[in-house]
């Protein structure tokens, strides 16, 4: 009876040894068959823990088994996804870890891809993490470090100039922003037109790439051209002053006859329409004419 009793107090601790491992392990999931995928993120956040659910279109598909930070800052999120769920999950879905609230815990959300792939998720895929919320505590860090290096002295000073230039200016901002806004107004119809022709730009630039060669020769080309006229410059000269009095010799003639030239272009009108009018029997007349005396010489 004696040695019944510590051996009945053994067994008893040992079942709740073993009743308390049965359910942790129950718990964390270690006697459930899993499948593992690897999750690739800039960063992991600051509330995602192992046993993080992992979700898909709002219905749980498995767990986040552990996170491990890699040597370039990257999180590796390694997933334990429930094997039946492998054949709905295509294998080009994304994947984003996010929260349901600002301060709540984050999940890894699986996000259906607008064209899926034709084959399922397999373990041991590799997918990449596209977006990570940002926590309430992140954007406070970042204010700390940006406050941290400035130097109030100077801040102060730098509002305080600010606030120089603005005074009294209020109307006139005003007004520049309603006119601002008024062009982009103007502005808003043509931006498919823009668009068009920021589209058609490289196109454009390349035909011009092309033809530079042409183009810098043609400019040697007008230097060369350039510099003949300078170097003839004098002859030029000489040549306009004769074009002068060329025309001033003309004007002089036109305009003392200018009386006899128009009745004579008068006379010659009906001369001129006879001919017109027989135009054809004059050109098969000078047709037959033109081998005869061909042959005669």
């Amino acid at each position: 009876m004696r040695h019944a009793r510590p051996l009945a107090g053994l067994a008893l601790v040992i079942s709740l040894i073993v009743a308390v491992t049965v359910a942790i392990g129950l718990f964390r999931g270690s006697f459930t068959k899993s499948a593992a995928v690897i999750v690739l993120s800039p960063r992991a956040g600051l509330v995602m823990n192992p046993d993080a659910k992992v979700k898909l279109q709002g219905v749980t598909v498995g767990r986040v088994a552990s996170i491990e930070t890699l040597e370039d800052g990257r999180a590796a999120l390694h997933l334990a996804m429930e094997p039946s769920s492998l054949q709905f999950i295509p294998a080009n879905v994304g994947a984003d870890i996010t929260s349901s609230t600002v301060f709540g815990a984050k999940f890894v959300e699986l996000v259906p891809p607008a064209d899926p792939a034709a084959t399922p998720l397999v373990a041991g895929q590799v997918l990449q993490g596209e977006h990570v919320t940002v926590e309430i505590n992140t954007v406070f860090q970042q204010l700390t470090d940006i406050l941290d290096a400035l130097d109030p002295v100077k801040l102060n000073a730098t509002l305080a100039e600010l606030s120089k230039a603005l005074d009294g200016r209020g109307q006139r901002i005003g007004e520049m922003l309603s006119d601002l806004d008024a062009f982009l107004a103007r502005l808003a119809p043509s931006l498919p037109n823009l668009r068009r022709d920021l589209q058609a730009l490289p196109s454009v630039t390349a035909a011009y790439a092309d033809a530079a060669t042409d183009f810098v020769e043609t400019l040697e080309h007008s230097t060369r051209i350039s510099q003949t006229v300078v170097d003839r410059q004098s002859d030029l000269d000489a040549l306009l002053t004769s074009a002068i009095g060329l025309a001033d010799i003309g004007n002089d003639v036109l305009g003392a006859n200018r009386q006899s030239v128009t009745d004579l272009l008068r006379v010659l009108v009906p001369t001129t329409d006879l001919l017109y009018e027989y135009r054809q029997s004059v050109d098969c007349t000078l047709q037959g004419i033109l081998p005869v005396a061909s042959s005669r010489v």
